[in-house]
């Protein structure tokens, strides 16, 4: 549809930073009242990584939505497993099939997914009062989502191999995800 129109290949990436703002909008507020909220969206919102990505026809604004919504998604799983007794148990479904939509499309667009769930897994310990409901459901969440991963995981594991040159070591991995966080 876009072809090679300048203004149409930046036009979804700008989209999805703001459907990443409106992800950061709903985390602020969930974590920080209203206060939190505007400071978050003021932060996010003037970060150069959203503006300059989509301005050169990158998708890293995708992989930012992607990650807000599914955070989203894991701390309302966590609320809706504590919630449970009300008879609540359908949205405990439906956000654990968000979070694993979410969380496959994430690993499918950004290999930096398996940090993402290490730390989604910290917050569902610290945050969750129902500790081994919500872990359960949770993995069960990741589980999917990591089947939904399966067809891509031959195309990933080539792909390493062609960066990592003739041999795939720990070292040449751990030192992609240290390039990650220091440099994003």
């Amino acid at each position: 549809v876009a072809n090679y129109d300048p203004f149409l290949l930046r036009l979804l990436p700008f989209s999805l930073w703001g459907v990443c703002l409106w992800g950061v909008g709903f985390l602020g507020k969930y974590l920080g009242g209203r206060i939190g909220m505007y400071a978050a969206l003021m932060i996010t919102a003037l970060w150069p990584y959203h503006l300059i990505n989509p301005i050169s026809m990158r998708w890293y604004s995708m992989a930012a939505a992607l990650l807000v919504w599914n955070l989203w998604f894991c701390l309302c799983l966590i609320d809706s497993v504590r919630v449970n007794g009300g008879g609540k148990r359908h949205l405990t479904v439906l956000f654990g099939a968000l979070v694993a939509v979410t969380g496959a499309a994430l690993l499918y667009s950004v290999y930096a997914g398996p940090i993402v769930i290490v730390a989604q897994l910290v917050i569902v310990v610290f945050r969750a009062k129902v500790l081994s409901r919500a872990v359960t459901v949770w993995v069960l969440a990741w589980v999917v989502a990591l089947l939904l991963y399966l067809p891509w995981l031959q195309t990933f594991l080539s792909q390493i191999r062609t960066s990592a040159g003739t041999h795939l070591s720990l070292i040449d991995f751990a030192s992609s995800y240290y390039i990650l966080w220091a440099g994003e």
